[in-house]
């Protein structure tokens, strides 16, 4: 962080973390490697200061916040997005899907999601995200507002490990309850 204030070499200050943190997503990547910095808190200050200026006596273990605090997935092969009903989405109309992605893709709940036409229930992931590149086109993209994908088509990449929300009776005796009241 630019605190304003330059530190002269060979200034001796006490760290007490490294982290892989925001400041690190603004800074610029290191030309010989390609990776962005992480950063040292120096102890009992609110300053940071970049790893790469440092020359720290013993190794501090990385925490990286973008992995304490989120789940990430990755897509490994072209897949369907649901909604919370179990019904498969195609927003443009024309069979589009999530096509396979490099990228890690964040997600925020595991639940199980009845699948009427299935007559089972199957574990899926919740998108964070909102627009994702597609099957149909040259840089085209499908764009939902709550999606689903099934948890066996993609992998899980890093974060925090999720749990399932709910259990498959509970999916289905939601699914039936919904069923119930569009009846009425």
């Amino acid at each position: 962080m630019d605190s304003g204030k330059a530190l002269a070499v060979g200034t001796k200050f006490t760290v007490d973390r490294l982290e892989y943190n925001k400041m690190s997503q603004n800074s610029s990547e290191d030309e010989d490697t390609g990776v962005k910095p992480s950063y040292y808190h120096i102890k009992g200050t609110d300053k940071w200061i970049n790893e790469n200026y440092v020359k720290a006596t013993k190794k501090i273990p990385e925490h990286n916040i973008f992995k304490e605090q989120y789940t990430y997935i990755n897509f490994i092969k072209d897949t369907d997005v649901y909604d919370a009903q179990g019904n498969v989405l195609d927003p443009n109309g024309n069979g589009q899907r999530i096509i396979k992605q490099l990228g890690n893709i964040k997600v925020n709940k595991l639940l199980y999601i009845w699948l009427p036409k299935e007559n089972k229930a199957e574990l899926f992931y919740h998108l964070a995200g909102k627009s994702f590149y597609a099957t149909k086109g040259e840089w085209s993209t499908i764009t939902v507002k709550d999606g689903y994908v099934k948890a066996e088509d993609v992998k899980y990449s890093m974060g925090i490990k999720l749990t399932p929300s709910n259990t498959p009776e509970e999916a289905k005796a939601a699914y039936e309850a919904s069923q119930a009241n569009t009846t009425k």
